[in-house]
């Protein structure tokens, strides 16, 4: 249809796959085409259903709105209706909104579906993200004996009295990886080995659920829906019994820990809470700088910035901070704020321009501007031939590609800026 109008010329097919159409958030191709509208680039916009645009009925007519304050149109041909008609403010509520509920029914369905197989016992264990586990050629769930080794030490080492962070530090020491290539172990990780009863052979199911539809993150849940414990799901790497002598000393330290460090930890965390929690980030790994105190019962008492990273070993090139240095620098930038602010700004801008990010950015950018400049200029002067005509429709596909490159790049350096 678009390629048999002589008045159109296609600018492409923008599809998020396997993206949900219930927000526009994690809908990449979706925003592009919006960003080009924005440019000037698309002027009409079709899309095969309401359903298809956005499930949101807010977004739906957010985005819209905005569209037309660009001339951009929105042609929805299941419902034969034009963003352009007076009335579609009240046919987009009415109409979005059963596209809206027939995402929940959609949802709810294949939860039913979910629920159901957790009644009858059946699981799906993503071995991709559990230590010790693979699938064979069959898709039956097997032991990686290389990776069970480490989960039984993990197991092995809690019961003799290590700590989660020791036995993060052992398995970091030994070179031992997570079943996330690269990424070193933490106390988090390890407590999560040991308390993951799918390595007994047994599973717990709907531990996590949404509640909203939309909303991806699955939240723990205790009392909204009913939980599944089915034995013998597949091969066991740790026995029932050591796993639940785990359990009964993570318990035993956890009471001591509450009646004794607990409390004084929470008193030290309330004395110590500084403004530096969430406010500094590591330009290294982007991980928050944490305030650290050394010494903290004597005359040696010091107050240290450091990257989170490093917290268990040293894993980041980012450099310690004298907090006290740092309080002198951040005092003089705020009096320079107050006192001063067009300096400060400027100085701000100089500081964000000279960083090797932004330079590279920018120097993408200038790259693309030439580009998309020169093929402007052979266009204007070219004549109107079928060898032009041709070679003419491949410099402005050319053109419309370097563009939707330079409207990511604009957008990465205005999130970096």
């Amino acid at each position: 249809m678009i390629n048999s109008n002589p008045d159109w010329n296609f600018m492409g097919v923008y599809s998020d796959q396997g993206k949900s159409g219930t927000n526009t958030t994690h809908r990449p191709q979706f925003n592009l085409m919006i960003d080009l509208a924005k440019t000037g680039n698309i002027d009409l916009i079709i899309t095969k259903s309401i359903s298809r645009f956005a499930r949101n009925t807010i977004d739906c007519l957010s985005v819209i709105q905005e569209l037309k304050e660009y001339n951009t149109e929105v042609w929805f041909e299941k419902e034969n209706i034009s963003s352009m008609d007076p009335k579609i403010e009240f046919v987009i509520s009415v109409l979005a909104g059963m596209a809206e509920e027939e995402a929940r029914i959609i949802s709810e369905n294949v939860k039913w579906g979910v629920r159901n197989r957790f009644k009858q016992g059946k699981i799906h264990l993503v071995t991709s993200q559990v230590l010790g586990y693979d699938r064979d050629d069959e898709n039956n769930i097997i032991i990686n004996e290389s990776e069970a080794k480490i989960v039984r030490k993990i197991y092995d080492l809690y019961l003799k009295g290590s700590s989660y962070i020791k036995i993060a530090e052992y398995l970091n020491k030994k070179g031992y990886k997570t079943k996330l290539k690269g990424i070193p172990y933490s106390s988090s990780s390890v407590r999560n080995i040991l308390i993951n009863e799918k390595y007994t052979g047994n599973a717990l199911l709907q531990k996590s659920a949404r509640k909203t539809i939309g909303n991806k993150n699955a939240m723990k849940q205790q009392n909204f829906l009913p939980k599944y414990y089915v034995k013998n799901t597949h091969p066991s790497i740790i026995s029932q019994e050591k796993y639940d002598k785990v359990q009964d000393l993570r318990k035993q330290k956890g009471l001591k820990y509450n009646h004794t460090t607990n409390l004084r930890t929470l008193r030290n965390r309330k004395k110590n809470k500084s403004i530096y929690n969430g406010f500094i980030k590591c330009p290294y790994c982007g991980k928050n700088y944490q305030l650290r105190i050394n010494h903290p019962h004597d005359n040696y008492r010091t107050r240290m910035l450091v990257c989170a990273s490093n917290k268990i070993k040293k894993t980041c090139v980012g450099e310690s901070l004298f907090a006290d240095t740092f309080d002198k620098i951040m005092i003089r930038h705020i009096n320079l704020i107050i006192n001063k602010r067009s300096e400060f700004l400027r100085n701000l801008r100089t500081s964000l321009e000279s960083h090797p990010v932004i330079i590279e950015l920018k120097e993408k950018i200038l790259v693309l501007e030439k580009e998309i400049n020169s093929i402007n200029s052979i266009l204007s002067n070219s004549n109107n031939n079928d060898f032009s005509g041709t070679f003419n429709k491949e410099l402005y596909n050319k053109k419309i590609d370097l563009q939707k490159n330079l409207i990511l790049l604009n957008n990465k350096l205005l999130t970096t800026q």
